[in-house]
């Protein structure tokens, strides 16, 4: 069980304090700068800090086993470290995501931009990212390894749906 602080400073920072990896150690720095109360903070810090907001009141939800009613895991400790990642790697100039937990543990970060336009990123702790999205008619799917940066396949799944002159990962 991941053990979590509702504060908003440390409640994700208790699920990943822990670690002793290079990993660890970064999403470390990435919990302190969040929540260090900088006054300079630009548009870039309010996005993560919105993102990381909604991504610790999901957590927050679903920490312990049946959070659902339904048999529901727990939020997966190594999906929740892959989600941090992800969510550092987005432009602050995009629409912030829906940020939920799915039954089986892993984390759901979800785009729509207009009724049948949405795009869903299933965030799993072995490092897969699962994506699919509806794009009127067109349905797209498919999974990709999350490595060193987002996977193109992914970014461009993101930009069909979510799609401003602000927001052009590969252009």
């Amino acid at each position: 069980m991941i053990a979590i602080d509702l504060s908003p400073r440390t409640a994700l920072m208790e699920a990943v304090d822990s670690g002793v990896s290079d990993d660890a150690a970064a999403l470390r720095r990435i919990f302190e700068t969040a929540s260090s109360g900088d006054t300079r903070i630009n548009s870039h810090a309010r996005f993560r800090e919105a993102c990381l907001s909604a991504l610790s009141e999901a957590v927050t939800e679903a920490q312990d086993p049946g959070w659902d009613g339904y048999g529901g895991k727990p939020v997966d400790s190594r999906a929740l470290a892959q989600t941090i990642r992800l969510l550092e790697l987005l432009p602050w100039s995009m629409p912030l995501p829906e940020i939920a937990i799915d039954p089986d543990g892993d984390i759901a970060i979800d785009w729509s931009s207009a009724p049948g336009r949405v795009v869903s990123i299933r965030v799993s702790g072995d490092g897969s990212l699962y994506y699919a999205g509806l794009d009127r008619e067109a349905r797209f799917r498919g999974r990709e390894l999350f490595r060193e940066g987002i996977p193109r396949a992914v970014w461009q799944a993101i930009e069909r749906i979510v799609s401003s002159a602000s927001f052009r990962a590969w252009s």
